[in-house]
């Protein structure tokens, strides 16, 4: 018999500031399994601080402009962010599929890889989105289109 996945709920954090980041994370801690940290968004961010003794596990993410987040900092920059918040403890970092070679081979210590792949446009093929993040290195893959019919959301339950 299969077993059943677990279900898991993530806040997706949208804080401006690394206190106020902090005070939601000690807020939810006990009614969420983890929380996605978006600093893309934030006007400051100390990682070090967001990140020590934090309450639950995080993702980190820091998103680019041009993957529909708000980063505007060069990708040198902005790569490092995650490759900071990896050394500083974060469970899982969020890089986009397009950018991966950035990272190079680099050590995340314990931090998990999720590579991402955003189509805002359409719906894209997610089986092979899916799998090109796998291939790329992915310990967890994630693939986002956009569903104009009810078609679309055929693709994504095959996908499943």
């Amino acid at each position: 018999m299969a077993t059943k996945p677990k279900t898991m709920i993530a806040l997706a954090l949208a804080a401006k500031t690394t206190n106020e980041a902090r005070r939601t994370l000690e807020a939810y801690a006990g009614k969420v399994d983890l929380a996605e940290l978006r600093i893309d968004g934030m006007l400051e961010c100390n990682l070090q601080a967001l990140l020590d003794d934090k309450p639950c596990p995080v993702i980190v993410t820091n998103r680019p402009v041009w993957e529909g987040g708000r980063c505007e900092d060069d990708e040198f920059k902005r790569i490092g962010a995650l490759l900071e918040a990896a050394a500083a403890g974060a469970e899982h970092i969020d890089c986009e599929l397009a950018a991966v070679e950035r990272l190079g081979h680099r050590a995340l210590g314990g931090a998990k890889l999720i590579l991402s792949h955003h189509d805002f446009v359409r719906m894209p093929d997610l089986p092979q989105a899916l799998h090109r993040c796998h291939a790329a290195g992915a310990d967890i893959a994630k693939a986002v289109g956009m569903a104009s019919s009810l078609l679309d959301a055929a693709v994504a339950l095959r996908a499943l």
